[in-house]
């Protein structure tokens, strides 16, 4: 910069020299100079904060204090009016601050959730270099007035974002402090996006006092307003308000410049060239999925894991006055049956029930001792005539499917035929007549009807790659260099090499699945090394290396959405409680017993009731709240851990209300078991 000022200032004494080499008739003598002012920075603009992959709030507004430095000159016109012309630096810095609108929780050590309270700050770096000319009027000898438009170039665009905790103090992040950097990148880094030529009009007020012969200083205060943005794809802009000091020196006449006779000096004694050695550094930076760079390099590992068990409902609902299977069940093809497996099936209570004839013909074929027991029913109010025919046809369409598509011997299956169902739904509303509509299926073996059991486990990475930053001093005879990732055992997990010297950044994009690998193991310290090693043509080496830290976060989700770091929760749906009945009955005991076994001493149990729509809210929500205590007490007869808390929530809609079979799974408990993971077996 002080370079850039130098040549500036170079060339406003070379035109000031030409130009009072003509003849001047003014009052006034052509002044050339420098000036400095402190500057006030008011940035206008908004911008969103990121915490690695959340946004977290929005930066609105900021000031800064910057400076202004650089040369002018001025041309009198008559004894009033000047031209001025400017060429000066402007650091227009910013600072941001943003309080998140969400805030998190999280478990302090003895596993109390409290509220995380942060700040985000954002610190902007803003160099412009601006030319303008300005039209002088001078209101008396001293004073004067100027106005004109300037244009800047931006030089430089950059940013700093970090967060600090408020609340609760004294904690730390993972570095041990209380403020961490997120983020730190230039702004034209970022896809489709530019900085801009800034256009401005300059306001100025100013005084000339003299303080010797053809030497003036001049206080000043003015107002930049600029008419663009910084950005290409935002509306930010940058006002200043400056106050400084200008130094003049009015041009007298020039002196003859005297040209002396120049001495050829003796040519000095030529010494051998010694080339040092090439020193090596290297540093790690993160990519972000959004183009952000990183200033540290570091892999964290998200996992979410899901582990359901999703209840079996063994009916099979059907339209009025019709035995064929309703389009919603999922038939499939033969293709699609060689290639079934309930693991794989999407984590929706609904999608999981859907395919309930499809669990139970895969479950028959692998355990070819278990016999059904098929029962067809009828709602007398909406079947009409032929009452017994229609419930030996509905029994009828489902084994026919488990014979012909799930290759089912047929002697194993047994249909028998009833008018309504033994266990009845309210006859006096539409919506139980649907419910008893159906046909029930009945196993010898408690494994055809077990519950489904979806494990599932989903795993995010940040950031998307690593940047790797290769400096090397004296490397004009470079001959080779090689760069690694090295796993803390040794591993090869990356290689790059070439000939001379390496670029500037070299982007590494691991193998996603192989991270995931080594974060799991979730050691108290795992790390990957990036080498670089560098050789000159005269047998000269030298490597840098850098560690690049592997962190693993494991965490489940309570189904209202609270999060359960380094725990796993098992969700188990206790449905088939009797009708307007809060006690658990015979066909929950499986289920029922399944939930103890599972639950240890540190176990963590929350219990939540629900009911269908039918009936009012009051009465509905007491229902849920006799059926979840109802849960809890069978529970604490048997064992009892760390914490538990049960409530109901009435007919919070959770399934489909509208369909038989989501009424029936909106009847449940959800009893979910948060366990940490080193003691879940």
């Amino acid at each position: 910069m002080k370079k850039t000022i130098l040549i500036i200032t170079a060339i406003f004494l070379i035109a000031g020299n030409s130009l009072l080499s003509q003849e001047d008739t003014s009052v006034r003598k052509i002044r050339i100079g420098m000036f400095g002012a402190v500057a006030i920075n008011m940035h206008s603009g908004q911008f969103s904060s990121y915490d690695g992959l959340q946004i977290c709030g929005t930066f609105e507004d900021g000031t800064g204090i910057g400076w202004m430095a650089g040369n002018s000159i001025e041309i009198p016109i008559n004894s009033n009016l000047s031209l001025f012309g400017r060429a000066f630096f402007h650091k227009a810095d910013g600072d941001f601050e943003s309080i998140p609108k969400n805030t998190p929780r999280i478990s302090l050590e003895d596993g109390t959730l409290v509220d995380l309270s942060t700040k985000h700050k954002l610190d902007v770096s803003l160099d412009y270099i601006q030319i303008e000319a300005l039209g002088a009027y001078y209101v008396s000898d001293k004073v004067y007035l100027a106005l004109g438009p300037g244009v800047a170039l931006p030089t430089h665009a950059s940013y700093v974002q970090v967060e600090e905790i408020q609340e609760p103090f004294g904690l730390t992040f993972r570095n041990g402090e209380s403020t961490r950097q997120i983020a730190s990148a230039n702004f034209d880094e970022a896809p489709n996006t530019e900085t801009n030529l800034r256009i401005a009009v300059h306001a100025l007020i100013g005084a000339d006092f003299s303080i010797a012969n053809n030497l003036f200083l001049s206080p000043e205060a003015g107002y930049i307003f600029p008419f663009t943005n910084v950005l290409s794809n935002n509306e930010w802009s940058v006002s200043t308000l400056h106050a400084g000091l200008a130094l003049k020196y009015e041009l007298g006449s020039l002196n003859k410049v005297v040209v002396k006779e120049v001495i050829p000096e003796s040519e000095p004694e030529t010494k051998p060239k010694i080339t040092p050695k090439p020193i090596a550094s290297l540093k790690a930076k993160g990519l972000l999925e959004n183009g952000t760079m990183l200033e540290f390099g570091q892999i964290t590992v998200s996992e979410e894991n899901s582990n359901n068990y999703i209840p079996i409902l063994p009916y099979i609902f059907f339209d009025a006055g019709n035995s064929k299977l309703p389009n919603r069940y999922r038939k499939l093809s033969e293709s699609e049956r060689d290639n079934f497996d309930e693991s794989t099936l999407q984590d929706s209570v609904i999608l999981v029930y859907h395919n309930l004839l499809n669990i139970v013909g895969s479950r028959m074929q692998k355990n070819t001792s278990a016999n059904l027991t098929v029962t067809g029913c009828v709602e007398p109010a909406d079947d009409g005539v032929n009452l017994s025919e229609l419930a030996s046809s509905r029994a009828k369409e489902v084994k026919d499917y488990l014979v012909d598509r799930w290759g089912i011997s047929a002697d194993r299956i047994i249909t028998k035929t009833r008018e309504l169902p033994e266990e009845i739904s309210n006859r006096t509303v539409a919506e139980g007549r649907e419910e008893n509509r159906r046909v029930e299926i009945f196993s010898s073996s408690s494994d055809i009807l077990e519950p489904v059991r979806l494990i599932t486990r989903d795993s995010k990475i940040s950031p998307k790659s690593i940047v790797l930053q290769p400096k090397v001093e004296y490397d004009e005879n470079l001959e080779n260099w090689n760069i690694a990732a090295i796993y803390m055992d040794n591993t090869l997990m990356w290689e790059k090499n070439g000939i001379g010297s390496p670029s500037n950044s070299i982007q590494w994009d691991f193998e996603r699945e192989r991270i995931v690998e080594l974060a799991r193991k979730d050691l108290v310290e795992n790390y990957i090394s990036a080498k670089l090693s560098v050789l000159d043509n005269e047998g000269n080496s030298d490597e840098a290396s850098t560690a690049i830290p592997i962190f693993y976060e494991n965490k489940s989700k309570y189904y209202d959405g609270e999060i359960v770091k380094d725990s796993i929760v098992e969700r188990y749906n206790l449905i088939f409680f009797d009708y307007d009945k809060p006690l658990i009955n015979e066909e929950n005991k499986h289920t029922f017993k399944t939930i103890l076994n599972r639950i240890n001493t540190n176990s963590s149990l929350s219990i939540t009731g629900f009911t269908d729509k039918l009936g009012t809210d009051d009465y509905n929500k007491q229902l849920s709240i006799d059926r979840a205590n109802s849960v809890e007490k069978a529970i604490k007869e048997r064992v009892v851990p760390e914490k538990i808390f049960s409530r109901g929530v009435g007919e919070t809609l959770i399934y489909d209300n509208n369909l038989p079979e989501g009424r029936f799974y909106n009847r449940t408990v959800i009893v979910e078991i948060a366990t940490p993971l080193k003691h879940r077996q």
